[in-house]
């Protein structure tokens, strides 16, 4: 019986599409917060990399100038996930309600940090360039955010297949990253945005 009640608020809390974006929401905030952090990492590294050209050879410098990106990726990365299983239990409330209230765990549907698998999930237009995106972030919230090898030494980890059938290792952080990462979010938030307005208006012609 205790189960049973623990379930139903688990349910209750998991089928519900608006506490997943107000976890978007923190997510955002936190990304935002880093942003004038990232501007000034690449301000000292454009300065050292001046330094070593006018020195002609490679210095070491003695002050350590750490990078947000990876930080800024996962966080990002998160808030996508949280945009695109918000959507999915929106689309699929009874199902998600269904499996939490019974079982007690989420569906298979709205786990894991495939970011690029769960944008198709709710058919987000991609573009060419967001594939790369997409494994990037991921691999920012998986792992190379918060250690320095991944769980395994394995080739999906950090390897991409290109169009080419080749696989390889996608850049791993750019000076441009901050707004382009900024834009792709953007893109996915309005998205998602519009599927939600296009499923209330839907739900009232139904009604």
């Amino acid at each position: 019986m205790e189960n049973a009640t623990l379930f139903v608020q688990f349910a209750e809390i998991a089928s519900e599409e608006e506490e997943w974006f107000f976890i978007v929401e923190n997510l955002r905030a936190a990304a935002e917060a880093l942003e004038p952090r990232f501007a000034e990492y690449w301000r000292v590294e454009r300065e050292r990399e001046r330094i070593r050209e006018e020195q002609g050879k490679l210095l070491v410098f003695k002050n350590n100038n750490p990078d947000p990106s990876g930080i800024y990726f996962m966080l990002i990365a998160y808030a996508i996930e949280n945009l695109c299983k918000g959507l999915l239990i929106k689309r699929n409330r009874a199902r998600v309600w269904d499996s939490a209230a019974k079982a007690g765990k989420l569906l298979g549907d709205v786990l894991g940090h495939d970011v690029l698998a769960l944008l198709k999930k709710i058919k987000f237009p991609l573009r060419p360039e967001d594939e790369e995106l997409a494994f990037r972030l991921e691999r920012s919230a998986v792992w190379s955010a918060r250690y320095p090898v991944p769980r395994k030494a394995d080739d999906k980890t950090v390897k991409i297949k290109i169009p080419s059938g080749e696989e390889v290792v996608p850049t791993w952080h750019r000076e441009d990253d901050l707004n382009i990462v900024k834009e792709f979010f953007l893109r996915v938030d309005d998205f998602v945005t519009a599927q939600l307005k296009a499923h209330s208006g839907e739900v009232l012609s139904q009604s």
